[in-house]
C-alpha cells in the first residue's frame, strides 16, 4: 500500500479521478460532486457517536463575545476547503446577505489548521468539519479548549471511502470488505479508537441523511 497525501479534499477527487488513487477518504459535498462528475462510488461511512452524520461548526475564540454566527459581521473568518463548507449558510439563518458579510476571508487548506488559526487569534471565526473538530479534541485538546461552537450546519453524511467507478470490481469488493468489518479485530478497532470512528458502514445512497 502507497499512501498519498494532498491538502484539499478538491486535490483529492482529482488523484481518484486520474486513477493516481485506487480509494480515498472526501467530504460529502466532494463526494456527491463527484459521482456527478464521473461516477465516483462510495463504499464505506465511518459511524462517530453511533451516526453516519455530522455538521461542521462555526468556531471561535473560547474568550470571545460573539455569541451566534450573525455577530460575525465585519470579522475575518476562515473557510477550510470551501467546497466541502459552503460560505452562505453561515449566515443564511441569520436572514443576512453574506455578499460582503466578512471584512476579510481566508482559505485555509485544512481544518485542523483553521481550528488553530482561531485558537491562535489569527482570524476571528472559522467554518470547519465537525469530525475533524472532535478528532482534535482527542489529539491536541489545548486547542480546542481555546476555541467554542457558536453554530452548525445541518448534519452531512461523514466523509466517505471512495473509488473510481472503474476500479476492479473484485478489488472494490475486497476494500469494502475490509473497511466494514475493521472493527471485527482488536487491531482494527485500536486503529479506529484512534482515528474516534465506532466503525465503517455501508452507505445509503450516497446523500445527506
Amino acid at each position: 500500500m502507497h499512501l498519498i497525501l494532498r491538502r484539499t479534499f478538491p486535490e483529492t477527487t482529482d488523484l481518484v479521478r486520474s486513477r493516481e488513487a485506487d480509494v480515498a477518504q472526501l467530504c460529502s459535498r466532494g463526494f456527491l460532486q463527484g459521482r456527478r462528475d464521473f461516477g465516483l462510488v462510495a463504499l464505506a461511512v465511518p459511524v462517530v457517536k453511533g451516526r453516519k452524520t455530522t455538521p461542521s461548526y462555526v468556531v471561535v475564540s473560547a474568550e470571545s463575545e460573539v455569541a451566534r454566527p450573525g455577530e460575525l459581521e465585519g470579522k475575518a473568518f476562515a473557510f477550510a476547503d470551501p467546497p466541502c463548507a459552503p460560505e452562505p449558510f453561515v449566515v443564511a439563518r441569520e436572514g443576512q446577505r453574506h455578499d460582503g458579510f466578512f471584512r476579510r476571508k481566508l482559505t485555509i487548506p485544512s481544518h485542523d489548521r483553521a481550528i488553530r488559526a482561531v485558537a491562535e487569534g489569527l482570524v476571528e471565526g472559522a467554518l470547519v468539519d465537525g469530525l475533524v473538530y472532535r478528532r482534535l479534541g482527542l489529539t491536541d485538546p489545548r486547542q480546542i479548549e481555546k476555541t467554542k461552537i457558536i453554530g452548525e450546519t445541518a448534519p452531512y453524511m461523514n466523509p466517505p471511502i471512495v473509488v473510481h467507478p472503474a476500479l476492479d470490481t473484485a478489488l472494490r469488493e475486497e476494500l469494502r470488505r475490509a473497511f466494514l468489518s475493521l472493527h471485527a479485530d482488536e487491531g482494527g478497532r485500536a486503529v479506529l479508537a484512534r482515528l474516534g470512528i465506532d466503525r465503517f458502514e455501508a452507505p445509503v445512497g450516497g446523500r445527506r441523511r
